[in-house]
């Protein structure tokens, strides 16, 4: 399963962070540079992260936060994401 995000500033590095009852998988991600076509021309950038080894049958989320999306800036990792379901 793919996870995509969007953020308005460029980040050094995406996390995303899963698990079925606890945070326990990562992983990486990448992003790409986006302008809209609109009249201020915004730069968006859009992450997309893989997430492997899911089980069958398990429940990512339902009524619990599956995963939480972190951003790195500089050597600092700020979290600007924390998804609840």
């Amino acid at each position: 399963m793919t996870v995509s995000w969007v953020t308005l500033n460029s980040t050094e590095c995406s996390t995303v962070q899963y698990g079925v009852r606890s945070l326990t998988k990562s992983a990486q991600g990448t992003s790409n540079v986006y302008v809209d076509g609109g009249k201020e021309r915004r730069k968006l950038f859009l992450h997309r992260a893989t997430l492997t080894k899911l089980l069958p049958g398990k429940v990512y989320g339902e009524y619990t936060r599956i995963y939480k999306i972190t951003n790195c800036q500089s050597l600092h990792c700020k979290e600007h994401t924390d998804l609840e379901m």
